[in-house]
């Protein structure tokens, strides 16, 4: 498959860095799928999908600086595997890494009284920013500084997306406990 990727790029430096990459993060974005899908074939379609965005130019991947790859990547393949999730919407998406209740100084027999799919699909439902600030911080553990210098922000707007997603989740839960 890298030689179908590689004969979409147009330039040499372009070919030696999506090689670079396929060859290095390969592996890991196929473990990252497969913590969405968890199927491997849908994880292998995922990685497929997301080579083919970045080799197409669907993707700024060759503007970022080098090393905020794995972060963009990450990324990527998160998005591509959750339009999947969506689009199946015959199983449910988590992330083990992600630790809702410590983020958000929630106590646990709050959350309990919750589904964490319930949780989980109203996370993947929030904007597209509060959602990328809220991975970058929570999964990948970036400071406000590198997330905002990842998804191209500043340090205050990564921050405020951050704090509108907890308040966000915060509303939801709310909700959800009044309701019951």
């Amino acid at each position: 498959m890298l030689a179908v990727y590689l004969s979409m790029v147009d330039t040499d430096e372009k070919r030696s860095l999506l090689e670079k990459v396929y060859i290095e993060q390969r592996d890991r974005m196929f473990a990252v799928a497969m913590r969405y899908l968890h199927n491997r074939a849908d994880a292998e379609d995922a990685v497929h999908e997301a080579f083919l965005r970045i080799a197409g130019g669907k993707t700024k991947f060759f503007e970022i600086s080098p090393n905020k790859i794995v972060a963009y990547t990450d990324i990527i393949i998160r998005n591509i595997s959750v339009d999947m999730l969506k689009k199946r919407k015959t199983e449910t998406v988590y992330d083990d890494d992600v630790v809702i209740a410590d983020e958000l100084t929630i106590e646990d027999d709050f959350i309990s009284r919750i589904s964490r799919d319930e949780l989980v699909g109203f996370i993947l439902s929030l904007p597209s920013g509060q959602r990328d600030a809220m991975y970058a911080r929570a999964v990948l553990g970036m400071s406000g500084a590198e997330g905002a210098e990842m998804l191209g922000i500043s340090e205050t707007a990564f921050r405020q997306r951050v704090y509108s997603a907890k308040q966000s989740i915060r509303t939801f839960l709310d909700e959800v406990s009044n309701n019951e």
